[in-house]
């Protein structure tokens, strides 16, 4: 970066290679000039000395390395466009305005495989990248890849050549969360060519948590006609990209600010596409999986949640379950846990669900598995536990009414309950035992209120103890 120093003079203090050369230019010169009364000059300086002979080519860092004015620089610069690219890079404003004012630079002129409006927004220079908007920068271009590696191995040719990052793209990376506003408002654009979402600036807002920028994105494709024949937004169309990418990097703050504005078109394959990303090893065995089903289901209203097909979404729940756990180890039986986890944490946003008109789905699902440790011999008695377990969450959140004879008798008559004897005897000795009286009264509770999230429970001032009774017994 430059400073500006008394009679419009300017040191540089961010010399690139040109300095550099012509640094050791200088000393070679200076070392000339003093040979005579100086004795010891290392072997290394003398080396460079040698080495060193015409002057190089008038540039924008000489020109400050000399200490010239403005004047000078400008007037005196074989390259141009090299001065311009270089005030827009060392964020010199005044220098930037003399060359394109007085020297009718081109803003939009490739320089380097680069441009001036992406140097300016690569270091976060917000006043030259204002400047140059204002001056008619280009904020479509894009910075041409360094092909020297790659054309050296005959790997690319011009023809072929795919482009770098825009201004847009550079700014959301580094940071300068300003500056990208700024070109967004100038019609830059946040999806790559065809409206690909992949390595867009889109993509990389969610990656890198820029929730400012982020906000502005999400408005701007709200109100951009998508690109089918469908009457629907862009934001509409892309949501299953944002979504995905949310997840991958479980941005909590995204999520928050991306449910809210879709979640009217909330069906079952979005909340399968969450769950079977949650699902995850690596996803379940940490408590952001959790965090971020909550995340999702809080934006959501309570009416919308019933308004999608819940059967199709635990048939397909099911479906993974049976096809990931075809074995059942102490190893394993812990991440089974998990994943049905959070089945019942979508469970415990939704009011009442008559679960009995699933029973089959369920009576096919635990058969499967069932016959699979039956044939290996191993992990029965853990499927035991863990149906049981199954059935009690479903009982004390009140999706199963064991005292109605109904639901009992259409339980008892399923063949998984018939084959395996310990179910049998658990759900017959939960019918004829009611509930605990804290068992009731959660689910009184449940039933009163007008929607059983976290936020509703803490304006309850209950303790502790009670509120984590409430909220995460399932």
């Amino acid at each position: 970066m430059t400073t500006p120093d008394s009679g419009d003079h300017a040191q540089l203090k961010d010399k690139n290679t040109t300095s550099s050369t012509l640094n050791s230019n200088s000393s070679g010169n200076n070392m000339n000039q003093s040979s005579t009364s100086t004795t010891s000059v290392t072997q290394e300086a003398i080396s460079n000395e040698t080495t060193t002979s015409k002057p190089q080519e008038s540039s924008f860092e000489q020109a400050f390395f000399f200490g010239l004015t403005i004047d000078d620089a400008v007037n005196s610069t074989d390259n141009l466009m090299e001065l311009f690219y270089n005030a827009c890079k060392f964020n010199h404003l005044e220098l930037v305005k003399r060359c394109v004012e007085e020297k009718h630079v081109n803003v939009n002129e490739l320089f380097n495989n680069d441009y001036p409006l992406c140097i300016a927004s690569h270091k976060g220079h917000i006043e030259i990248v204002r400047y140059l908007l204002a001056h008619g920068a280009d904020v479509h271009l894009k910075r041409e890849l360094n092909l020297s590696n790659a054309r050296s191995n005959n790997r690319l040719t011009r023809a072929n050549v795919t482009y770098g990052d825009s201004p847009l793209s550079l700014a959301v990376k580094y940071g300068f969360e300003d500056i990208a506003i700024e070109l967004v408002e100038h019609g830059s654009e946040i999806l790559n060519a065809n409206n690909d979402f992949e390595k867009s600036p889109l993509q990389d807002a969610i990656r890198l948590n820029r929730i400012r920028v982020l906000n502005v994105f999400i408005d701007k494709l709200k109100k951009t006609k998508g690109t089918s024949n469908y009457d629907e937004s862009l934001l509409l169309q892309k949501k299953g990209d944002i979504l995905r990418q949310c997840l991958i990097n479980d941005q909590i703050d995204a999520l928050r600010i991306f449910v809210p504005n879709v979640w009217e078109e909330l069906n079952s394959d979005f909340m399968f596409t969450v769950l079977s990303n949650l699902m995850l090893k690596n996803k379940i065995q940490s408590d952001r999986a959790f965090e971020v089903l909550e995340t999702i289901l809080d934006a959501i209203p309570t009416s919308k949640l019933k308004m999608y097909d819940f059967g199709d979404l635990l048939r397909r729940f099911l479906h993974i379950l049976q096809a990931q756990f075809v074995t059942i180890n102490d190893d394993r039986i812990q991440i089974l846990y998990l994943r049905t986890s959070l089945l019942f944490t979508i469970l415990k946003y939704h009011e009442i669900i008559d679960f009995t008109k699933y029973l089959d789905l369920l009576d096919v699902y635990f058969r499967a598995i069932y016959n699979s440790v039956e044939n290996t011999g191993e992990g029965v008695n853990q499927i035991y536990e863990y149906i049981v377990r199954f059935y009690d969450n479903l009982i004390l959140m009140g999706h199963l009414i064991l005292t109605n004879n109904t639901v009992i008798l259409k339980l008892l008559e399923c063949e998984h309950v018939q084959r395996m004897q310990p179910i049998d005897m658990y759900l017959s000795w939960r019918a004829r035992n009611p509930f605990l009286l804290k068992e009731s009264c959660r689910l009184m509770i449940k039933n009163r209120l007008p929607t059983y999230k976290r936020a509703i429970l803490e304006k309850l001032n209950l303790n502790d103890d009670t509120l984590s009774y409430l909220y995460y017994q399932r």
